[in-house]
C-alpha cells in the first residue's frame, strides 16, 4: 500500500525474479493482523500475510514478552514451514530485516529449512541494528552471523554492520538500488 525506498526494492526484485527464469517470487508479508496465512495480490505482486513472531526488544516487559514469544512460536515456526513447503521456496530474501527473520533460521536449524537466508539492509534497520544493547545485539549477531548473505544498498550502510559486529564473518554484498 506504500509507495517508495523498501516496498519499491520489493517489487523491483519481484518483477527481474518473476522475468528471468525458473523462479516464481512470492513476497511474505509480515502482517500482525493476519489470524490465518491468507494469500493475496498486493501491488501485482503474489503474496502470503502471515503473523510472525519475533523475540521480544528494548522496552518491551522482559518476562512477559518472552513468554508471549514462547506460547506464538511454534504457530509461528508451522506456519513459515507450510508457506516453505507449500510454494517450495527455493531462497529467502529479507529486506529491511527485522528479529523475526530468526525464525528462518531456527526452522533451519530444527532441519525443517534448507533454502539459503540472505539479509538485505537498506538504512534505519541496520542503524537501528547497531544502536541496540545487551540481549538483542546478541540475537543481532546470531542473526547477522548465521545468514548466508548480508546485502547492502550503499557501502557506506554496510560500514554499519562493523558497529553491529566488530566480528561479523561474512563480507557485506553491495547491491545499489
Amino acid at each position: 500500500d506504500h509507495i517508495g525506498g523498501v516496498n519499491q526494492v520489493v517489487i523491483n526484485l519481484y518483477r527481474e525474479i518473476e522475468r528471468s527464469g525458473p523462479l516464481q517470487p512470492l513476497v511474505l508479508v509480515l502482517d500482525w493482523s493476519c489470524g490465518a496465512p491468507s494469500e493475496r495480490v498486493d501491488a501485482g505482486c503474489r503474496t502470503v500475510h502471515l503473523r510472525v513472531v519475533q523475540p521480544p526488544v528494548a522496552g518491551q516487559r522482559a518476562l512477559q514478552g518472552w513468554l508471549s514469544y514462547m506460547l506464538r512460536l511454534p504457530a509461528t515456526l508451522r506456519g513459515l514451514r507450510d508457506i516453505i513447503a507449500r510454494y517450495d521456496v527455493r531462497v529467502i530474501s529479507t529486506q529491511y530485516p527485522g528479529l523475526q527473520a530468526l525464525n528462518f533460521l531456527l526452522l533451519r536449524k530444527l532441519r525443517q529449512l534448507q533454502a539459503p537466508v540472505l539479509l538485505s539492509f537498506h538504512g534505519l534497520d541496520i542503524r537501528n541494528a547497531a544502536a541496540c544493547r545487551g540481549l538483542e545485539k546478541r540475537l543481532w549477531h546470531r542473526l547477522t552471523r548465521s545468514a548466508d548473505a548480508l546485502v547492502f544498498c550503499s557501502d557506506q550502510l554496510s560500514r554499519h554492520l562493523r558497529a553491529l559486529d566488530p566480528d561479523a564473518r561474512l563480507t557485506p554484498v553491495i547491491v545499489r538500488n
